[in-house]
């Protein structure tokens, strides 16, 4: 079989080939794709690269890399040029199987039209943004919702302004779900999302590898090497993440905890030291800061920056919780890094957390809206070593079962050969 794969980032190992700065994209699509060249496959890997040519080509070992030319301002508008340059690709690569890794952005679109065969098309669910708009809002006030900076007028993008183009681009996403017959995701929420979009879809089930330095990862989160009352959060730059909702509940947490802490990763929301970075400041930044300063959280949240594999392994294992409190999520890799290597976790009840943890067994559950059950949960875990240490245990066996490389691997060809079987091939 011949694959080729449409993604949106660029994976390290071909950010060397191509001399491009290695960095951390890719997550465990680095890995499967190691994986897969290895089984009777041919593989093509087309991802958006800023460049001068209009698609660029490289060899990585038995694979080909095409990066197609993207414009940063124009990424979230549909380019019909992309559709000459795709065929251009697909007339030389001429797969039997296109794999759409994805529909945020709407070259995804262009791919399903410049292909033509909804057959022999695969999207891979990595979020909806269709449905991400809807709740882009996030339970802020609306004076923050609507409220401005001076980098939101220059830029035209406040938070509100930010929910339009989600909305813009979730009519690209539902034009590519219904212009092909193939989709692939690992929660319940994949299947009945997508099928509210096209019922005639076929679902396939399919897990997805964890990051090797988390399969591979000996040891395993304990109750007595871990910073005491320690949470760690692996992102909160925009507000569909939640970060606004978990001050909430670190505030009541304070109370009988004096010395918990909130670690963030990612991009530090707080410290503006510099004019050039106040004037950066978008209204969710802005309004992360007013929560910590009006509730003197300032000793109690610190913001780590862009963590590698290894350092988030490190940060997971020395909190006490881990935390998801996002308003909606498909498949977050970020809980299934947590619990694999045991750390006792609460997440938010949205998308398709509940097919990733059981509430009670493997972690828990809460509403959304409701930062005092998180707050709840988290001091459950922390007053209980018994009950964090079967938490632990649970969500570890799990991961273990789920993050089988093998079973993974065999079971994406099984869609493929699946998928190669129906329709016929436009390039016999």
């Amino acid at each position: 079989m011949r694959i080729l794969w449409l993604c949106n980032v660029i994976i390290p190992q071909i950010q060397k080939v191509i001399h491009q700065r290695e960095g951390n994209s890719g997550g465990w699509l680095v890995d499967t794709f190691e994986q897969l060249m290895e089984e009777d496959v041919s593989l093509a890997y087309c991802a958006p690269l800023n460049d001068r040519k209009k698609i660029t080509k490289a060899a990585y070992k038995k694979a080909v890399f095409y990066g197609f030319q993207t414009e940063k301002r124009k990424v979230y508008r549909y380019d019909q040029s992309l559709e000459k340059k795709f065929r251009i690709i697909l007339d030389e690569f001429r797969p039997d199987i296109v794999h759409i890794f994805g529909t945020e952005y709407p070259h995804a679109l262009a791919m399903v039209r410049s292909f033509h065969n909804p057959q022999k098309t695969v999207i891979h669910i990595q979020g909806l943004i269709f449905f991400w708009g809807g709740v882009y809002r996030a339970f802020l006030p609306a004076k923050v919702y609507y409220g401005v900076t001076i980098r939101d007028i220059i830029r035209l993008d406040n938070i509100a302004l930010q929910k339009k183009k989600f909305d813009r681009r979730g009519k690209y996403e539902i034009l590519a779900l219904k212009g092909v017959k193939n989709v692939m995701g690992r929660t319940e929420f994949d299947k009945a999302a997508t099928k509210k979009i096209n019922p005639s879809l076929k679902y396939y089930y399919c897990p997805e590898n964890l990051r090797k330095e988390f399969r591979e990862e000996k040891r395993n989160w304990k109750k007595e090497t871990c910073e005491k009352y320690s949470i760690f959060m692996s992102q909160g730059s925009y507000p569909i993440k939640g970060l606004h909702l978990a001050l909430e509940a670190l505030c009541q947490l304070r109370e009988s905890f004096p010395n918990i802490k909130l670690y963030v990763a990612g991009y530090d929301l707080f410290t503006f030291k510099r004019l050039n970075k106040v004037l950066r400041t978008g209204s969710y930044a802005n309004y992360i800061r007013k929560m910590i300063k009006k509730w003197e959280l300032q000793k109690h949240v610190v913001f780590l920056g862009e963590l590698s594999a290894s350092e988030m392994i490190e940060r997971y294992l020395n909190s006490h919780v881990y935390i998801l409190p996002s308003v909606i999520e498909n498949s977050p890799n970020s809980l299934c890094e947590a619990m694999k290597l045991g750390v006792p976790s609460v997440a938010s009840d949205v998308g398709g957390v509940s097919s990733l943890l059981e509430h009670g067994k493997e972690g828990y559950l809460y509403p959304a809206n409701e930062p005092y059950m998180l707050a709840y949960y988290i001091q459950q875990i922390f007053e209980n070593d018994l009950l964090s240490q079967k938490l632990s245990q649970c969500a570890k066996e799990r991961m273990d079962k789920m993050s089988n490389v093998k079973k993974n691997i065999e079971c994406l060809i099984e869609i493929y050969q699946d998928i190669n079987s129906s329709g016929k091939s436009q390039y016999l």
